[in-house]
């Protein structure tokens, strides 16, 4: 029998760890479509999203095209020529505003402007099942000063909010009182919690309540190189 595209889309999901549930959740579709896409062929205008939600291409899904299995994939860093093998996880790319307001629930299909299908991490800070990813716009992450970590206005950073952080990582946090957000290298002063950004002349921001405040973890940023 011909592989038809929703066979692909099941193995794929299968390889990367997704149930047909998770699948349904990274897709924005119920289980029963899934299961009613085994039955009769998956529409043609899901082709797209679901190549996307399974790191592939289109022309993949179609069967137009043969490609390695991600555990075979060597990614290459920007500008290296050492290829490595790694571990990836696409992850949804949502608004600032949703982002400060995180929750135990997933962001809707309609709060997800798109994945981040390149995304390639080491295998201790692969994202987990609720990580997202934002477009910087934060002017004060622009760091003047030669070979000083700086994060200008289109980087793409991804958040973990169930990874461990301590002093020393990078952080998304919010202010208590207005949620506004800031991104910075956490620190600790004593026994305070501060979040310093990356332009120099700016104060850092106090920490008053870890658990309301942080977050998640940055893991990485669109340059592939991990904070």
């Amino acid at each position: 029998m011909e592989e038809r595209p929703i066979d692909r889309l099941l193995h794929q999901a299968r390889t990367l760890g997704m149930n047909q549930t998770k699948l349904a959740e990274r897709l924005g579709v119920s289980p029963q479509d899934i299961t009613n896409w085994k039955k009769r062929g998956m529409p043609a205008e899901w082709h797209a999203t679901a190549a996307q939600a399974v790191l592939e291409s289109v022309e993949w899904l179609l069967g137009l095209q043969v490609r390695p299995s991600i555990p075979q994939i060597g990614a290459l860093s920007l500008g290296s020529e050492v290829k490595t093998p790694r571990r990836h996880r696409s992850v949804p790319i949502v608004s600032w505003i949703r982002a400060v307001l995180w929750n135990e629930d997933p962001p809707t299909r309609e709060e997800i402007f798109k994945w981040v299908n390149d995304f390639v991490v080491p295998k201790q800070s692969l994202p987990g099942e609720r990580a997202f990813a934002l477009v910087m716009d934060l002017e004060y992450m622009i760091n003047p000063i030669p070979g000083q970590l700086s994060l200008p206005p289109g980087t793409i950073i991804v958040v973990d909010p169930d990874h461990p952080s301590d002093a020393g990582d990078y952080v998304l946090a919010r202010e208590l009182e207005t949620h506004s957000p800031i991104v910075g290298r956490l620190v600790r002063k004593g026994a305070a919690l501060e979040v310093q950004v990356a332009r120099p002349d700016l104060p850092a921001v106090e920490i008053k309540d870890p658990t309301q405040q942080i977050i998640g973890r940055v893991l990485e940023y669109q340059l592939n190189q991990q904070l």
